[in-house]
């Protein structure tokens, strides 16, 4: 297939030939044994200044495909032509049927993807899947995420197999998705705690006891030195207030004044007797 895919992504992967697998049309074409050197050819015209690629296997019929060879810069031949690729199948890959891929971000033009696949088998006695490969790179077909345009792309996760092109200049992908187009994603951060509790007024309760354990009631606070609560005053006297002072007592503080000492704790009944507190005459 010499055309990208959609950039809608609606022939995502395969343009939609996936459905020909378990028919005749798509029976196996080679196969690979596990750890042999393969060889891809591409043919074309249109060689947009060359680009990176990548080679990926599927064991879930191209629901998933794992990355087994990233190619970075000068992918195909700038000229046009036929193009080779060599690879190695994996020592220890799955015995049993698989899709093979060949993907393609171009350098310049249109910002694309072009995918060709094919049904292989691979023989042998392997077992593993590969799902420990990073996810084949996607993007340019409608996910939130682009090649670099005039350059060749630079895999976020290339895998363990890459080889460098000729290439001038390299650079990742664009878009806040990108990261999740190479996949496999990253692990998921832990919840946040959620912020305590607080009661009506504000304050943080504090935390109930253990089990079995006996409540501790909060510790009563002392009124502060020398400021005095802010009763609300009785309704009869002369009005004025006197400021007590260092050394003086209730009998000087009401002779000064011209009440009785009765007259002077009856209108402060709330109050307490330190330095500086205020006594009030009304």
């Amino acid at each position: 297939m010499t055309t990208p895919l959609s950039s809608s992504g609606s022939d995502f992967p395969c343009k939609g030939y996936l459905s020909d697998l378990g028919t005749p049309a798509g029976v196996s074409t080679a196969t690979f044994a596990p750890g042999s050197a393969q060889k891809l050819s591409i043919t074309g015209g249109a060689a947009h200044n060359g680009g990176s690629c990548q080679l990926s296997l599927s064991y879930d019929g191209g629901k998933t495909f794992k990355v087994i060879k990233s190619i970075e810069g000068g992918c195909v031949n700038p000229a046009g032509g036929e193009h080779s690729f060599d690879f190695t199948v994996p020592a220890d890959a799955k015995a049993g049927d698989a899709v093979f891929a060949w993907t393609w971000f171009n350098n310049t033009g249109n910002r694309e993807m072009y995918m060709n696949c094919a049904a292989v088998t691979i023989s042998g006695s392997g077992t593993n899947d590969l799902s420990s490969n990073p996810d084949m790179f996607v993007a340019n077909v409608g996910k939130d995420c682009s090649t670099p345009a005039n350059t060749d792309l630079k895999f976020p996760n290339p895998g363990a197999d890459v080889q460098s092109g000729s290439s001038a200049k390299l650079a990742p992908p664009e878009g806040d998705k990108c990261a999740a187009a190479s996949g496999p994603p990253p692990a998921a951060a832990p919840p946040a705690a959620a912020p305590p509790a607080t009661d009506e007024s504000g304050a943080t309760p504090p935390p109930p006891a253990d089990e079995g354990d006996a409540a501790v009631p909060p510790p009563a606070v002392a009124p502060p030195t020398g400021v005095p609560d802010k009763a609300a005053p009785p309704a009869t006297g002369s009005g004025s207030s006197y400021t007590v002072k260092a050394g003086d007592i209730c009998t000087t503080i009401a002779a000064q004044n011209g009440v009785t000492v009765e007259q002077l704790l009856k209108n402060n009944p709330t109050m307490y007797v330190s330095a500086f507190s205020p006594f009030f005459f009304y």
